[in-house]
């Protein structure tokens, strides 16, 4: 009598083991991640995270992403996932991302099923996939979750710290996964000369400082995000920096960000910008009028902006070479804007 999908999955759980597929003689090292054996760059590749190796010996056929960006960045290198995880928010009713839809659409592609993420990912619906690689750099797969994955499949989870890995070791693992290591530092170059043409056309915006927060109005707190967190890293590549006073107080564990009781919201009016993102357009509009949130420096000169879109928040996240141009449509004439305003303050 055969076993259902369900058994299959609970006897992989238990016999799970490591995607390590065996070490190559005498891997050569291009990066504290990255190893070959062979001078061309494609495989066998080793690949080090957060759980041990991965040896990649093949060309991956069927792909599977979990987590934030890594299906934009292997649509980046011209590869379609045969499947995709989502959170549900900031997508449509699907669960695909706008910029993904766009995408997809402007090159007639077709969007590969979703995997629902939360509230625990659907296991059975990776085996139906059949895939030969699941690419997780940034996202919080567990250790055990890793084993009964890679009992099955090759499995590249993220190197360091769950949901912080920056855009360019992301863009770096998965380019060296999909055999494009050229190809992925040709990317990461690409978006570096992105940047600094921003900062050439808004010089003004580059000597400013910022905060971005997050909070709503049953919280004591604001959630202020340090660098390691990619929105942080997103607008300091815009020339912007972040606000000395947050940038050194110490994180919490797991996280790259600070609370700041509300009480003492004026540690930010040093801050040249504040960005604050809301759950919802009614938290804040409340927030906005809150007797201390209000008093924000920000507020008055000009620099103040709240996000509540999920769409937006969510692609900040991403920092993709799909997300970001997507992104800077949308934020820019809010970032001209308190350009413009600051000016006008000073």
């Amino acid at each position: 009598m055969g076993i259902s999908r369900r058994q299959f999955v609970s006897i992989l759980s238990l016999y799970g083991v490591a995607s390590f597929t065996g070490c190559s003689p005498q891997p050569s090292a291009v990066s504290p991640l990255i190893r070959y054996t062979q001078q061309n760059k494609k495989f066998p590749v080793e690949i080090r995270h957060a759980f041990g190796y991965t040896s990649v010996n093949t060309l991956p056929q069927r792909i599977v992403t979990i987590g934030s960006g890594a299906d934009e960045i292997c649509l980046s290198l011209g590869v379609m996932p045969v499947g995709i995880s989502t959170t549900y928010w900031g997508t449509d009713s699907k669960g695909y991302l706008p910029w993904m839809v766009e995408y997809t659409e402007q090159n007639q592609l077709s969007l590969p099923p979703v995997i629902p993420l939360f509230p625990e990912i659907d296991v059975e619906k990776i085996i139906e996939l059949e895939p030969d690689l699941i690419l997780a750099p940034q996202s919080d797969i567990s250790r055990a979750l890793y084993r009964q994955l890679s009992s099955f499949v090759n499995v590249i989870p993220f190197p360091e710290k769950p949901w912080l890995t920056p855009i360019n070791q992301q863009i770096e693992i998965i380019s060296a996964a999909l055999g494009q290591y050229d190809q992925g530092l040709q990317l990461i170059e690409d978006q570096k000369q992105q940047s600094a043409l921003f900062k050439e056309h808004h010089p003004q915006l580059a000597q400013k400082t910022f905060v971005f927060i997050y909070t709503d109005q049953n919280s004591p707190h604001l959630w202020c995000y340090s660098r390691g967190d990619q929105r942080i890293d997103f607008l300091e590549s815009l020339g912007l920096t972040l606000l000395p006073i947050v940038a050194n107080m110490p994180t919490h564990a797991g996280a790259a960000a600070v609370n700041i009781g509300i009480e003492n919201v004026d540690l930010l009016n040093q801050a040249d910008i504040v960005i604050a993102s809301f759950p919802s357009l009614e938290s804040q509009e409340i927030m906005q009028r809150h007797p201390l949130f209000s008093t924000l420096h920000a507020m008055k000169t000009g620099g103040y902006l709240g996000i509540h879109d999920p769409s937006v928040i969510m692609a900040m996240l991403c920092g993709s070479p799909i997300s970001r141009p997507w992104l800077l449509k949308r934020l820019l004439p809010l970032l001209l804007t308190i350009e413009q305003n600051l000016a006008v303050s000073h």
